[in-house]
């Protein structure tokens, strides 16, 4: 899905159009997407590079997501390599859902340095992307 910004100094409800958060999480299944960056990351090209993961979400996840499984899996094919883990939660929710909270801690009990971003606003987004993403040089398969 794609969003269509409208007033970029606008609360992020505002600005973009965001889905609703559904209470059952139908809609995302994080652990397809936590396997396909680990089988990025994890290719051979990249054995030198440090991984710093953000990951992007507007929801919880689906009832079939087997998350925690995949990232403890991903954790322990690139040990040390996994140097921080960002969450960047944005929606229409106040607080982050409890298996977005329960991933950071994972991702602390593993050693690896984890924070939780919420932004609200649109610059709040870029600063977020920013503070996460264009600190540190990326490759892109």
């Amino acid at each position: 899905r794609q969003m269509c910004i409208r007033d970029s100094t606008a609360p992020l409800d505002r600005a973009v159009d965001l889905p609703v958060r559904c209470p059952c999480g139908i809609g995302t299944n994080f652990q397809v997407g936590f396997e396909r960056a680990h089988s990025i990351v994890a290719h051979p090209t990249y054995n030198s590079h440090d991984v710093r993961l953000v990951f992007f979400t507007d929801g919880a996840p689906n009832r079939s997501s087997n998350h925690i499984e995949a990232i403890q899996h991903m954790h322990g094919t690139l040990g040390p390599r996994l140097t921080e883990f960002y969450s960047i939660y944005f929606s229409e929710g106040d607080v982050a859902p409890h298996a977005i909270i329960a991933i950071d801690q994972l991702v602390k009990n593993l050693k690896v340095p984890s924070q939780i971003l919420q932004p609200t606003t649109m610059p709040e987004l870029k600063a977020a992307m920013a503070s996460t993403v264009y600190t540190s040089p990326m490759y892109r398969q």
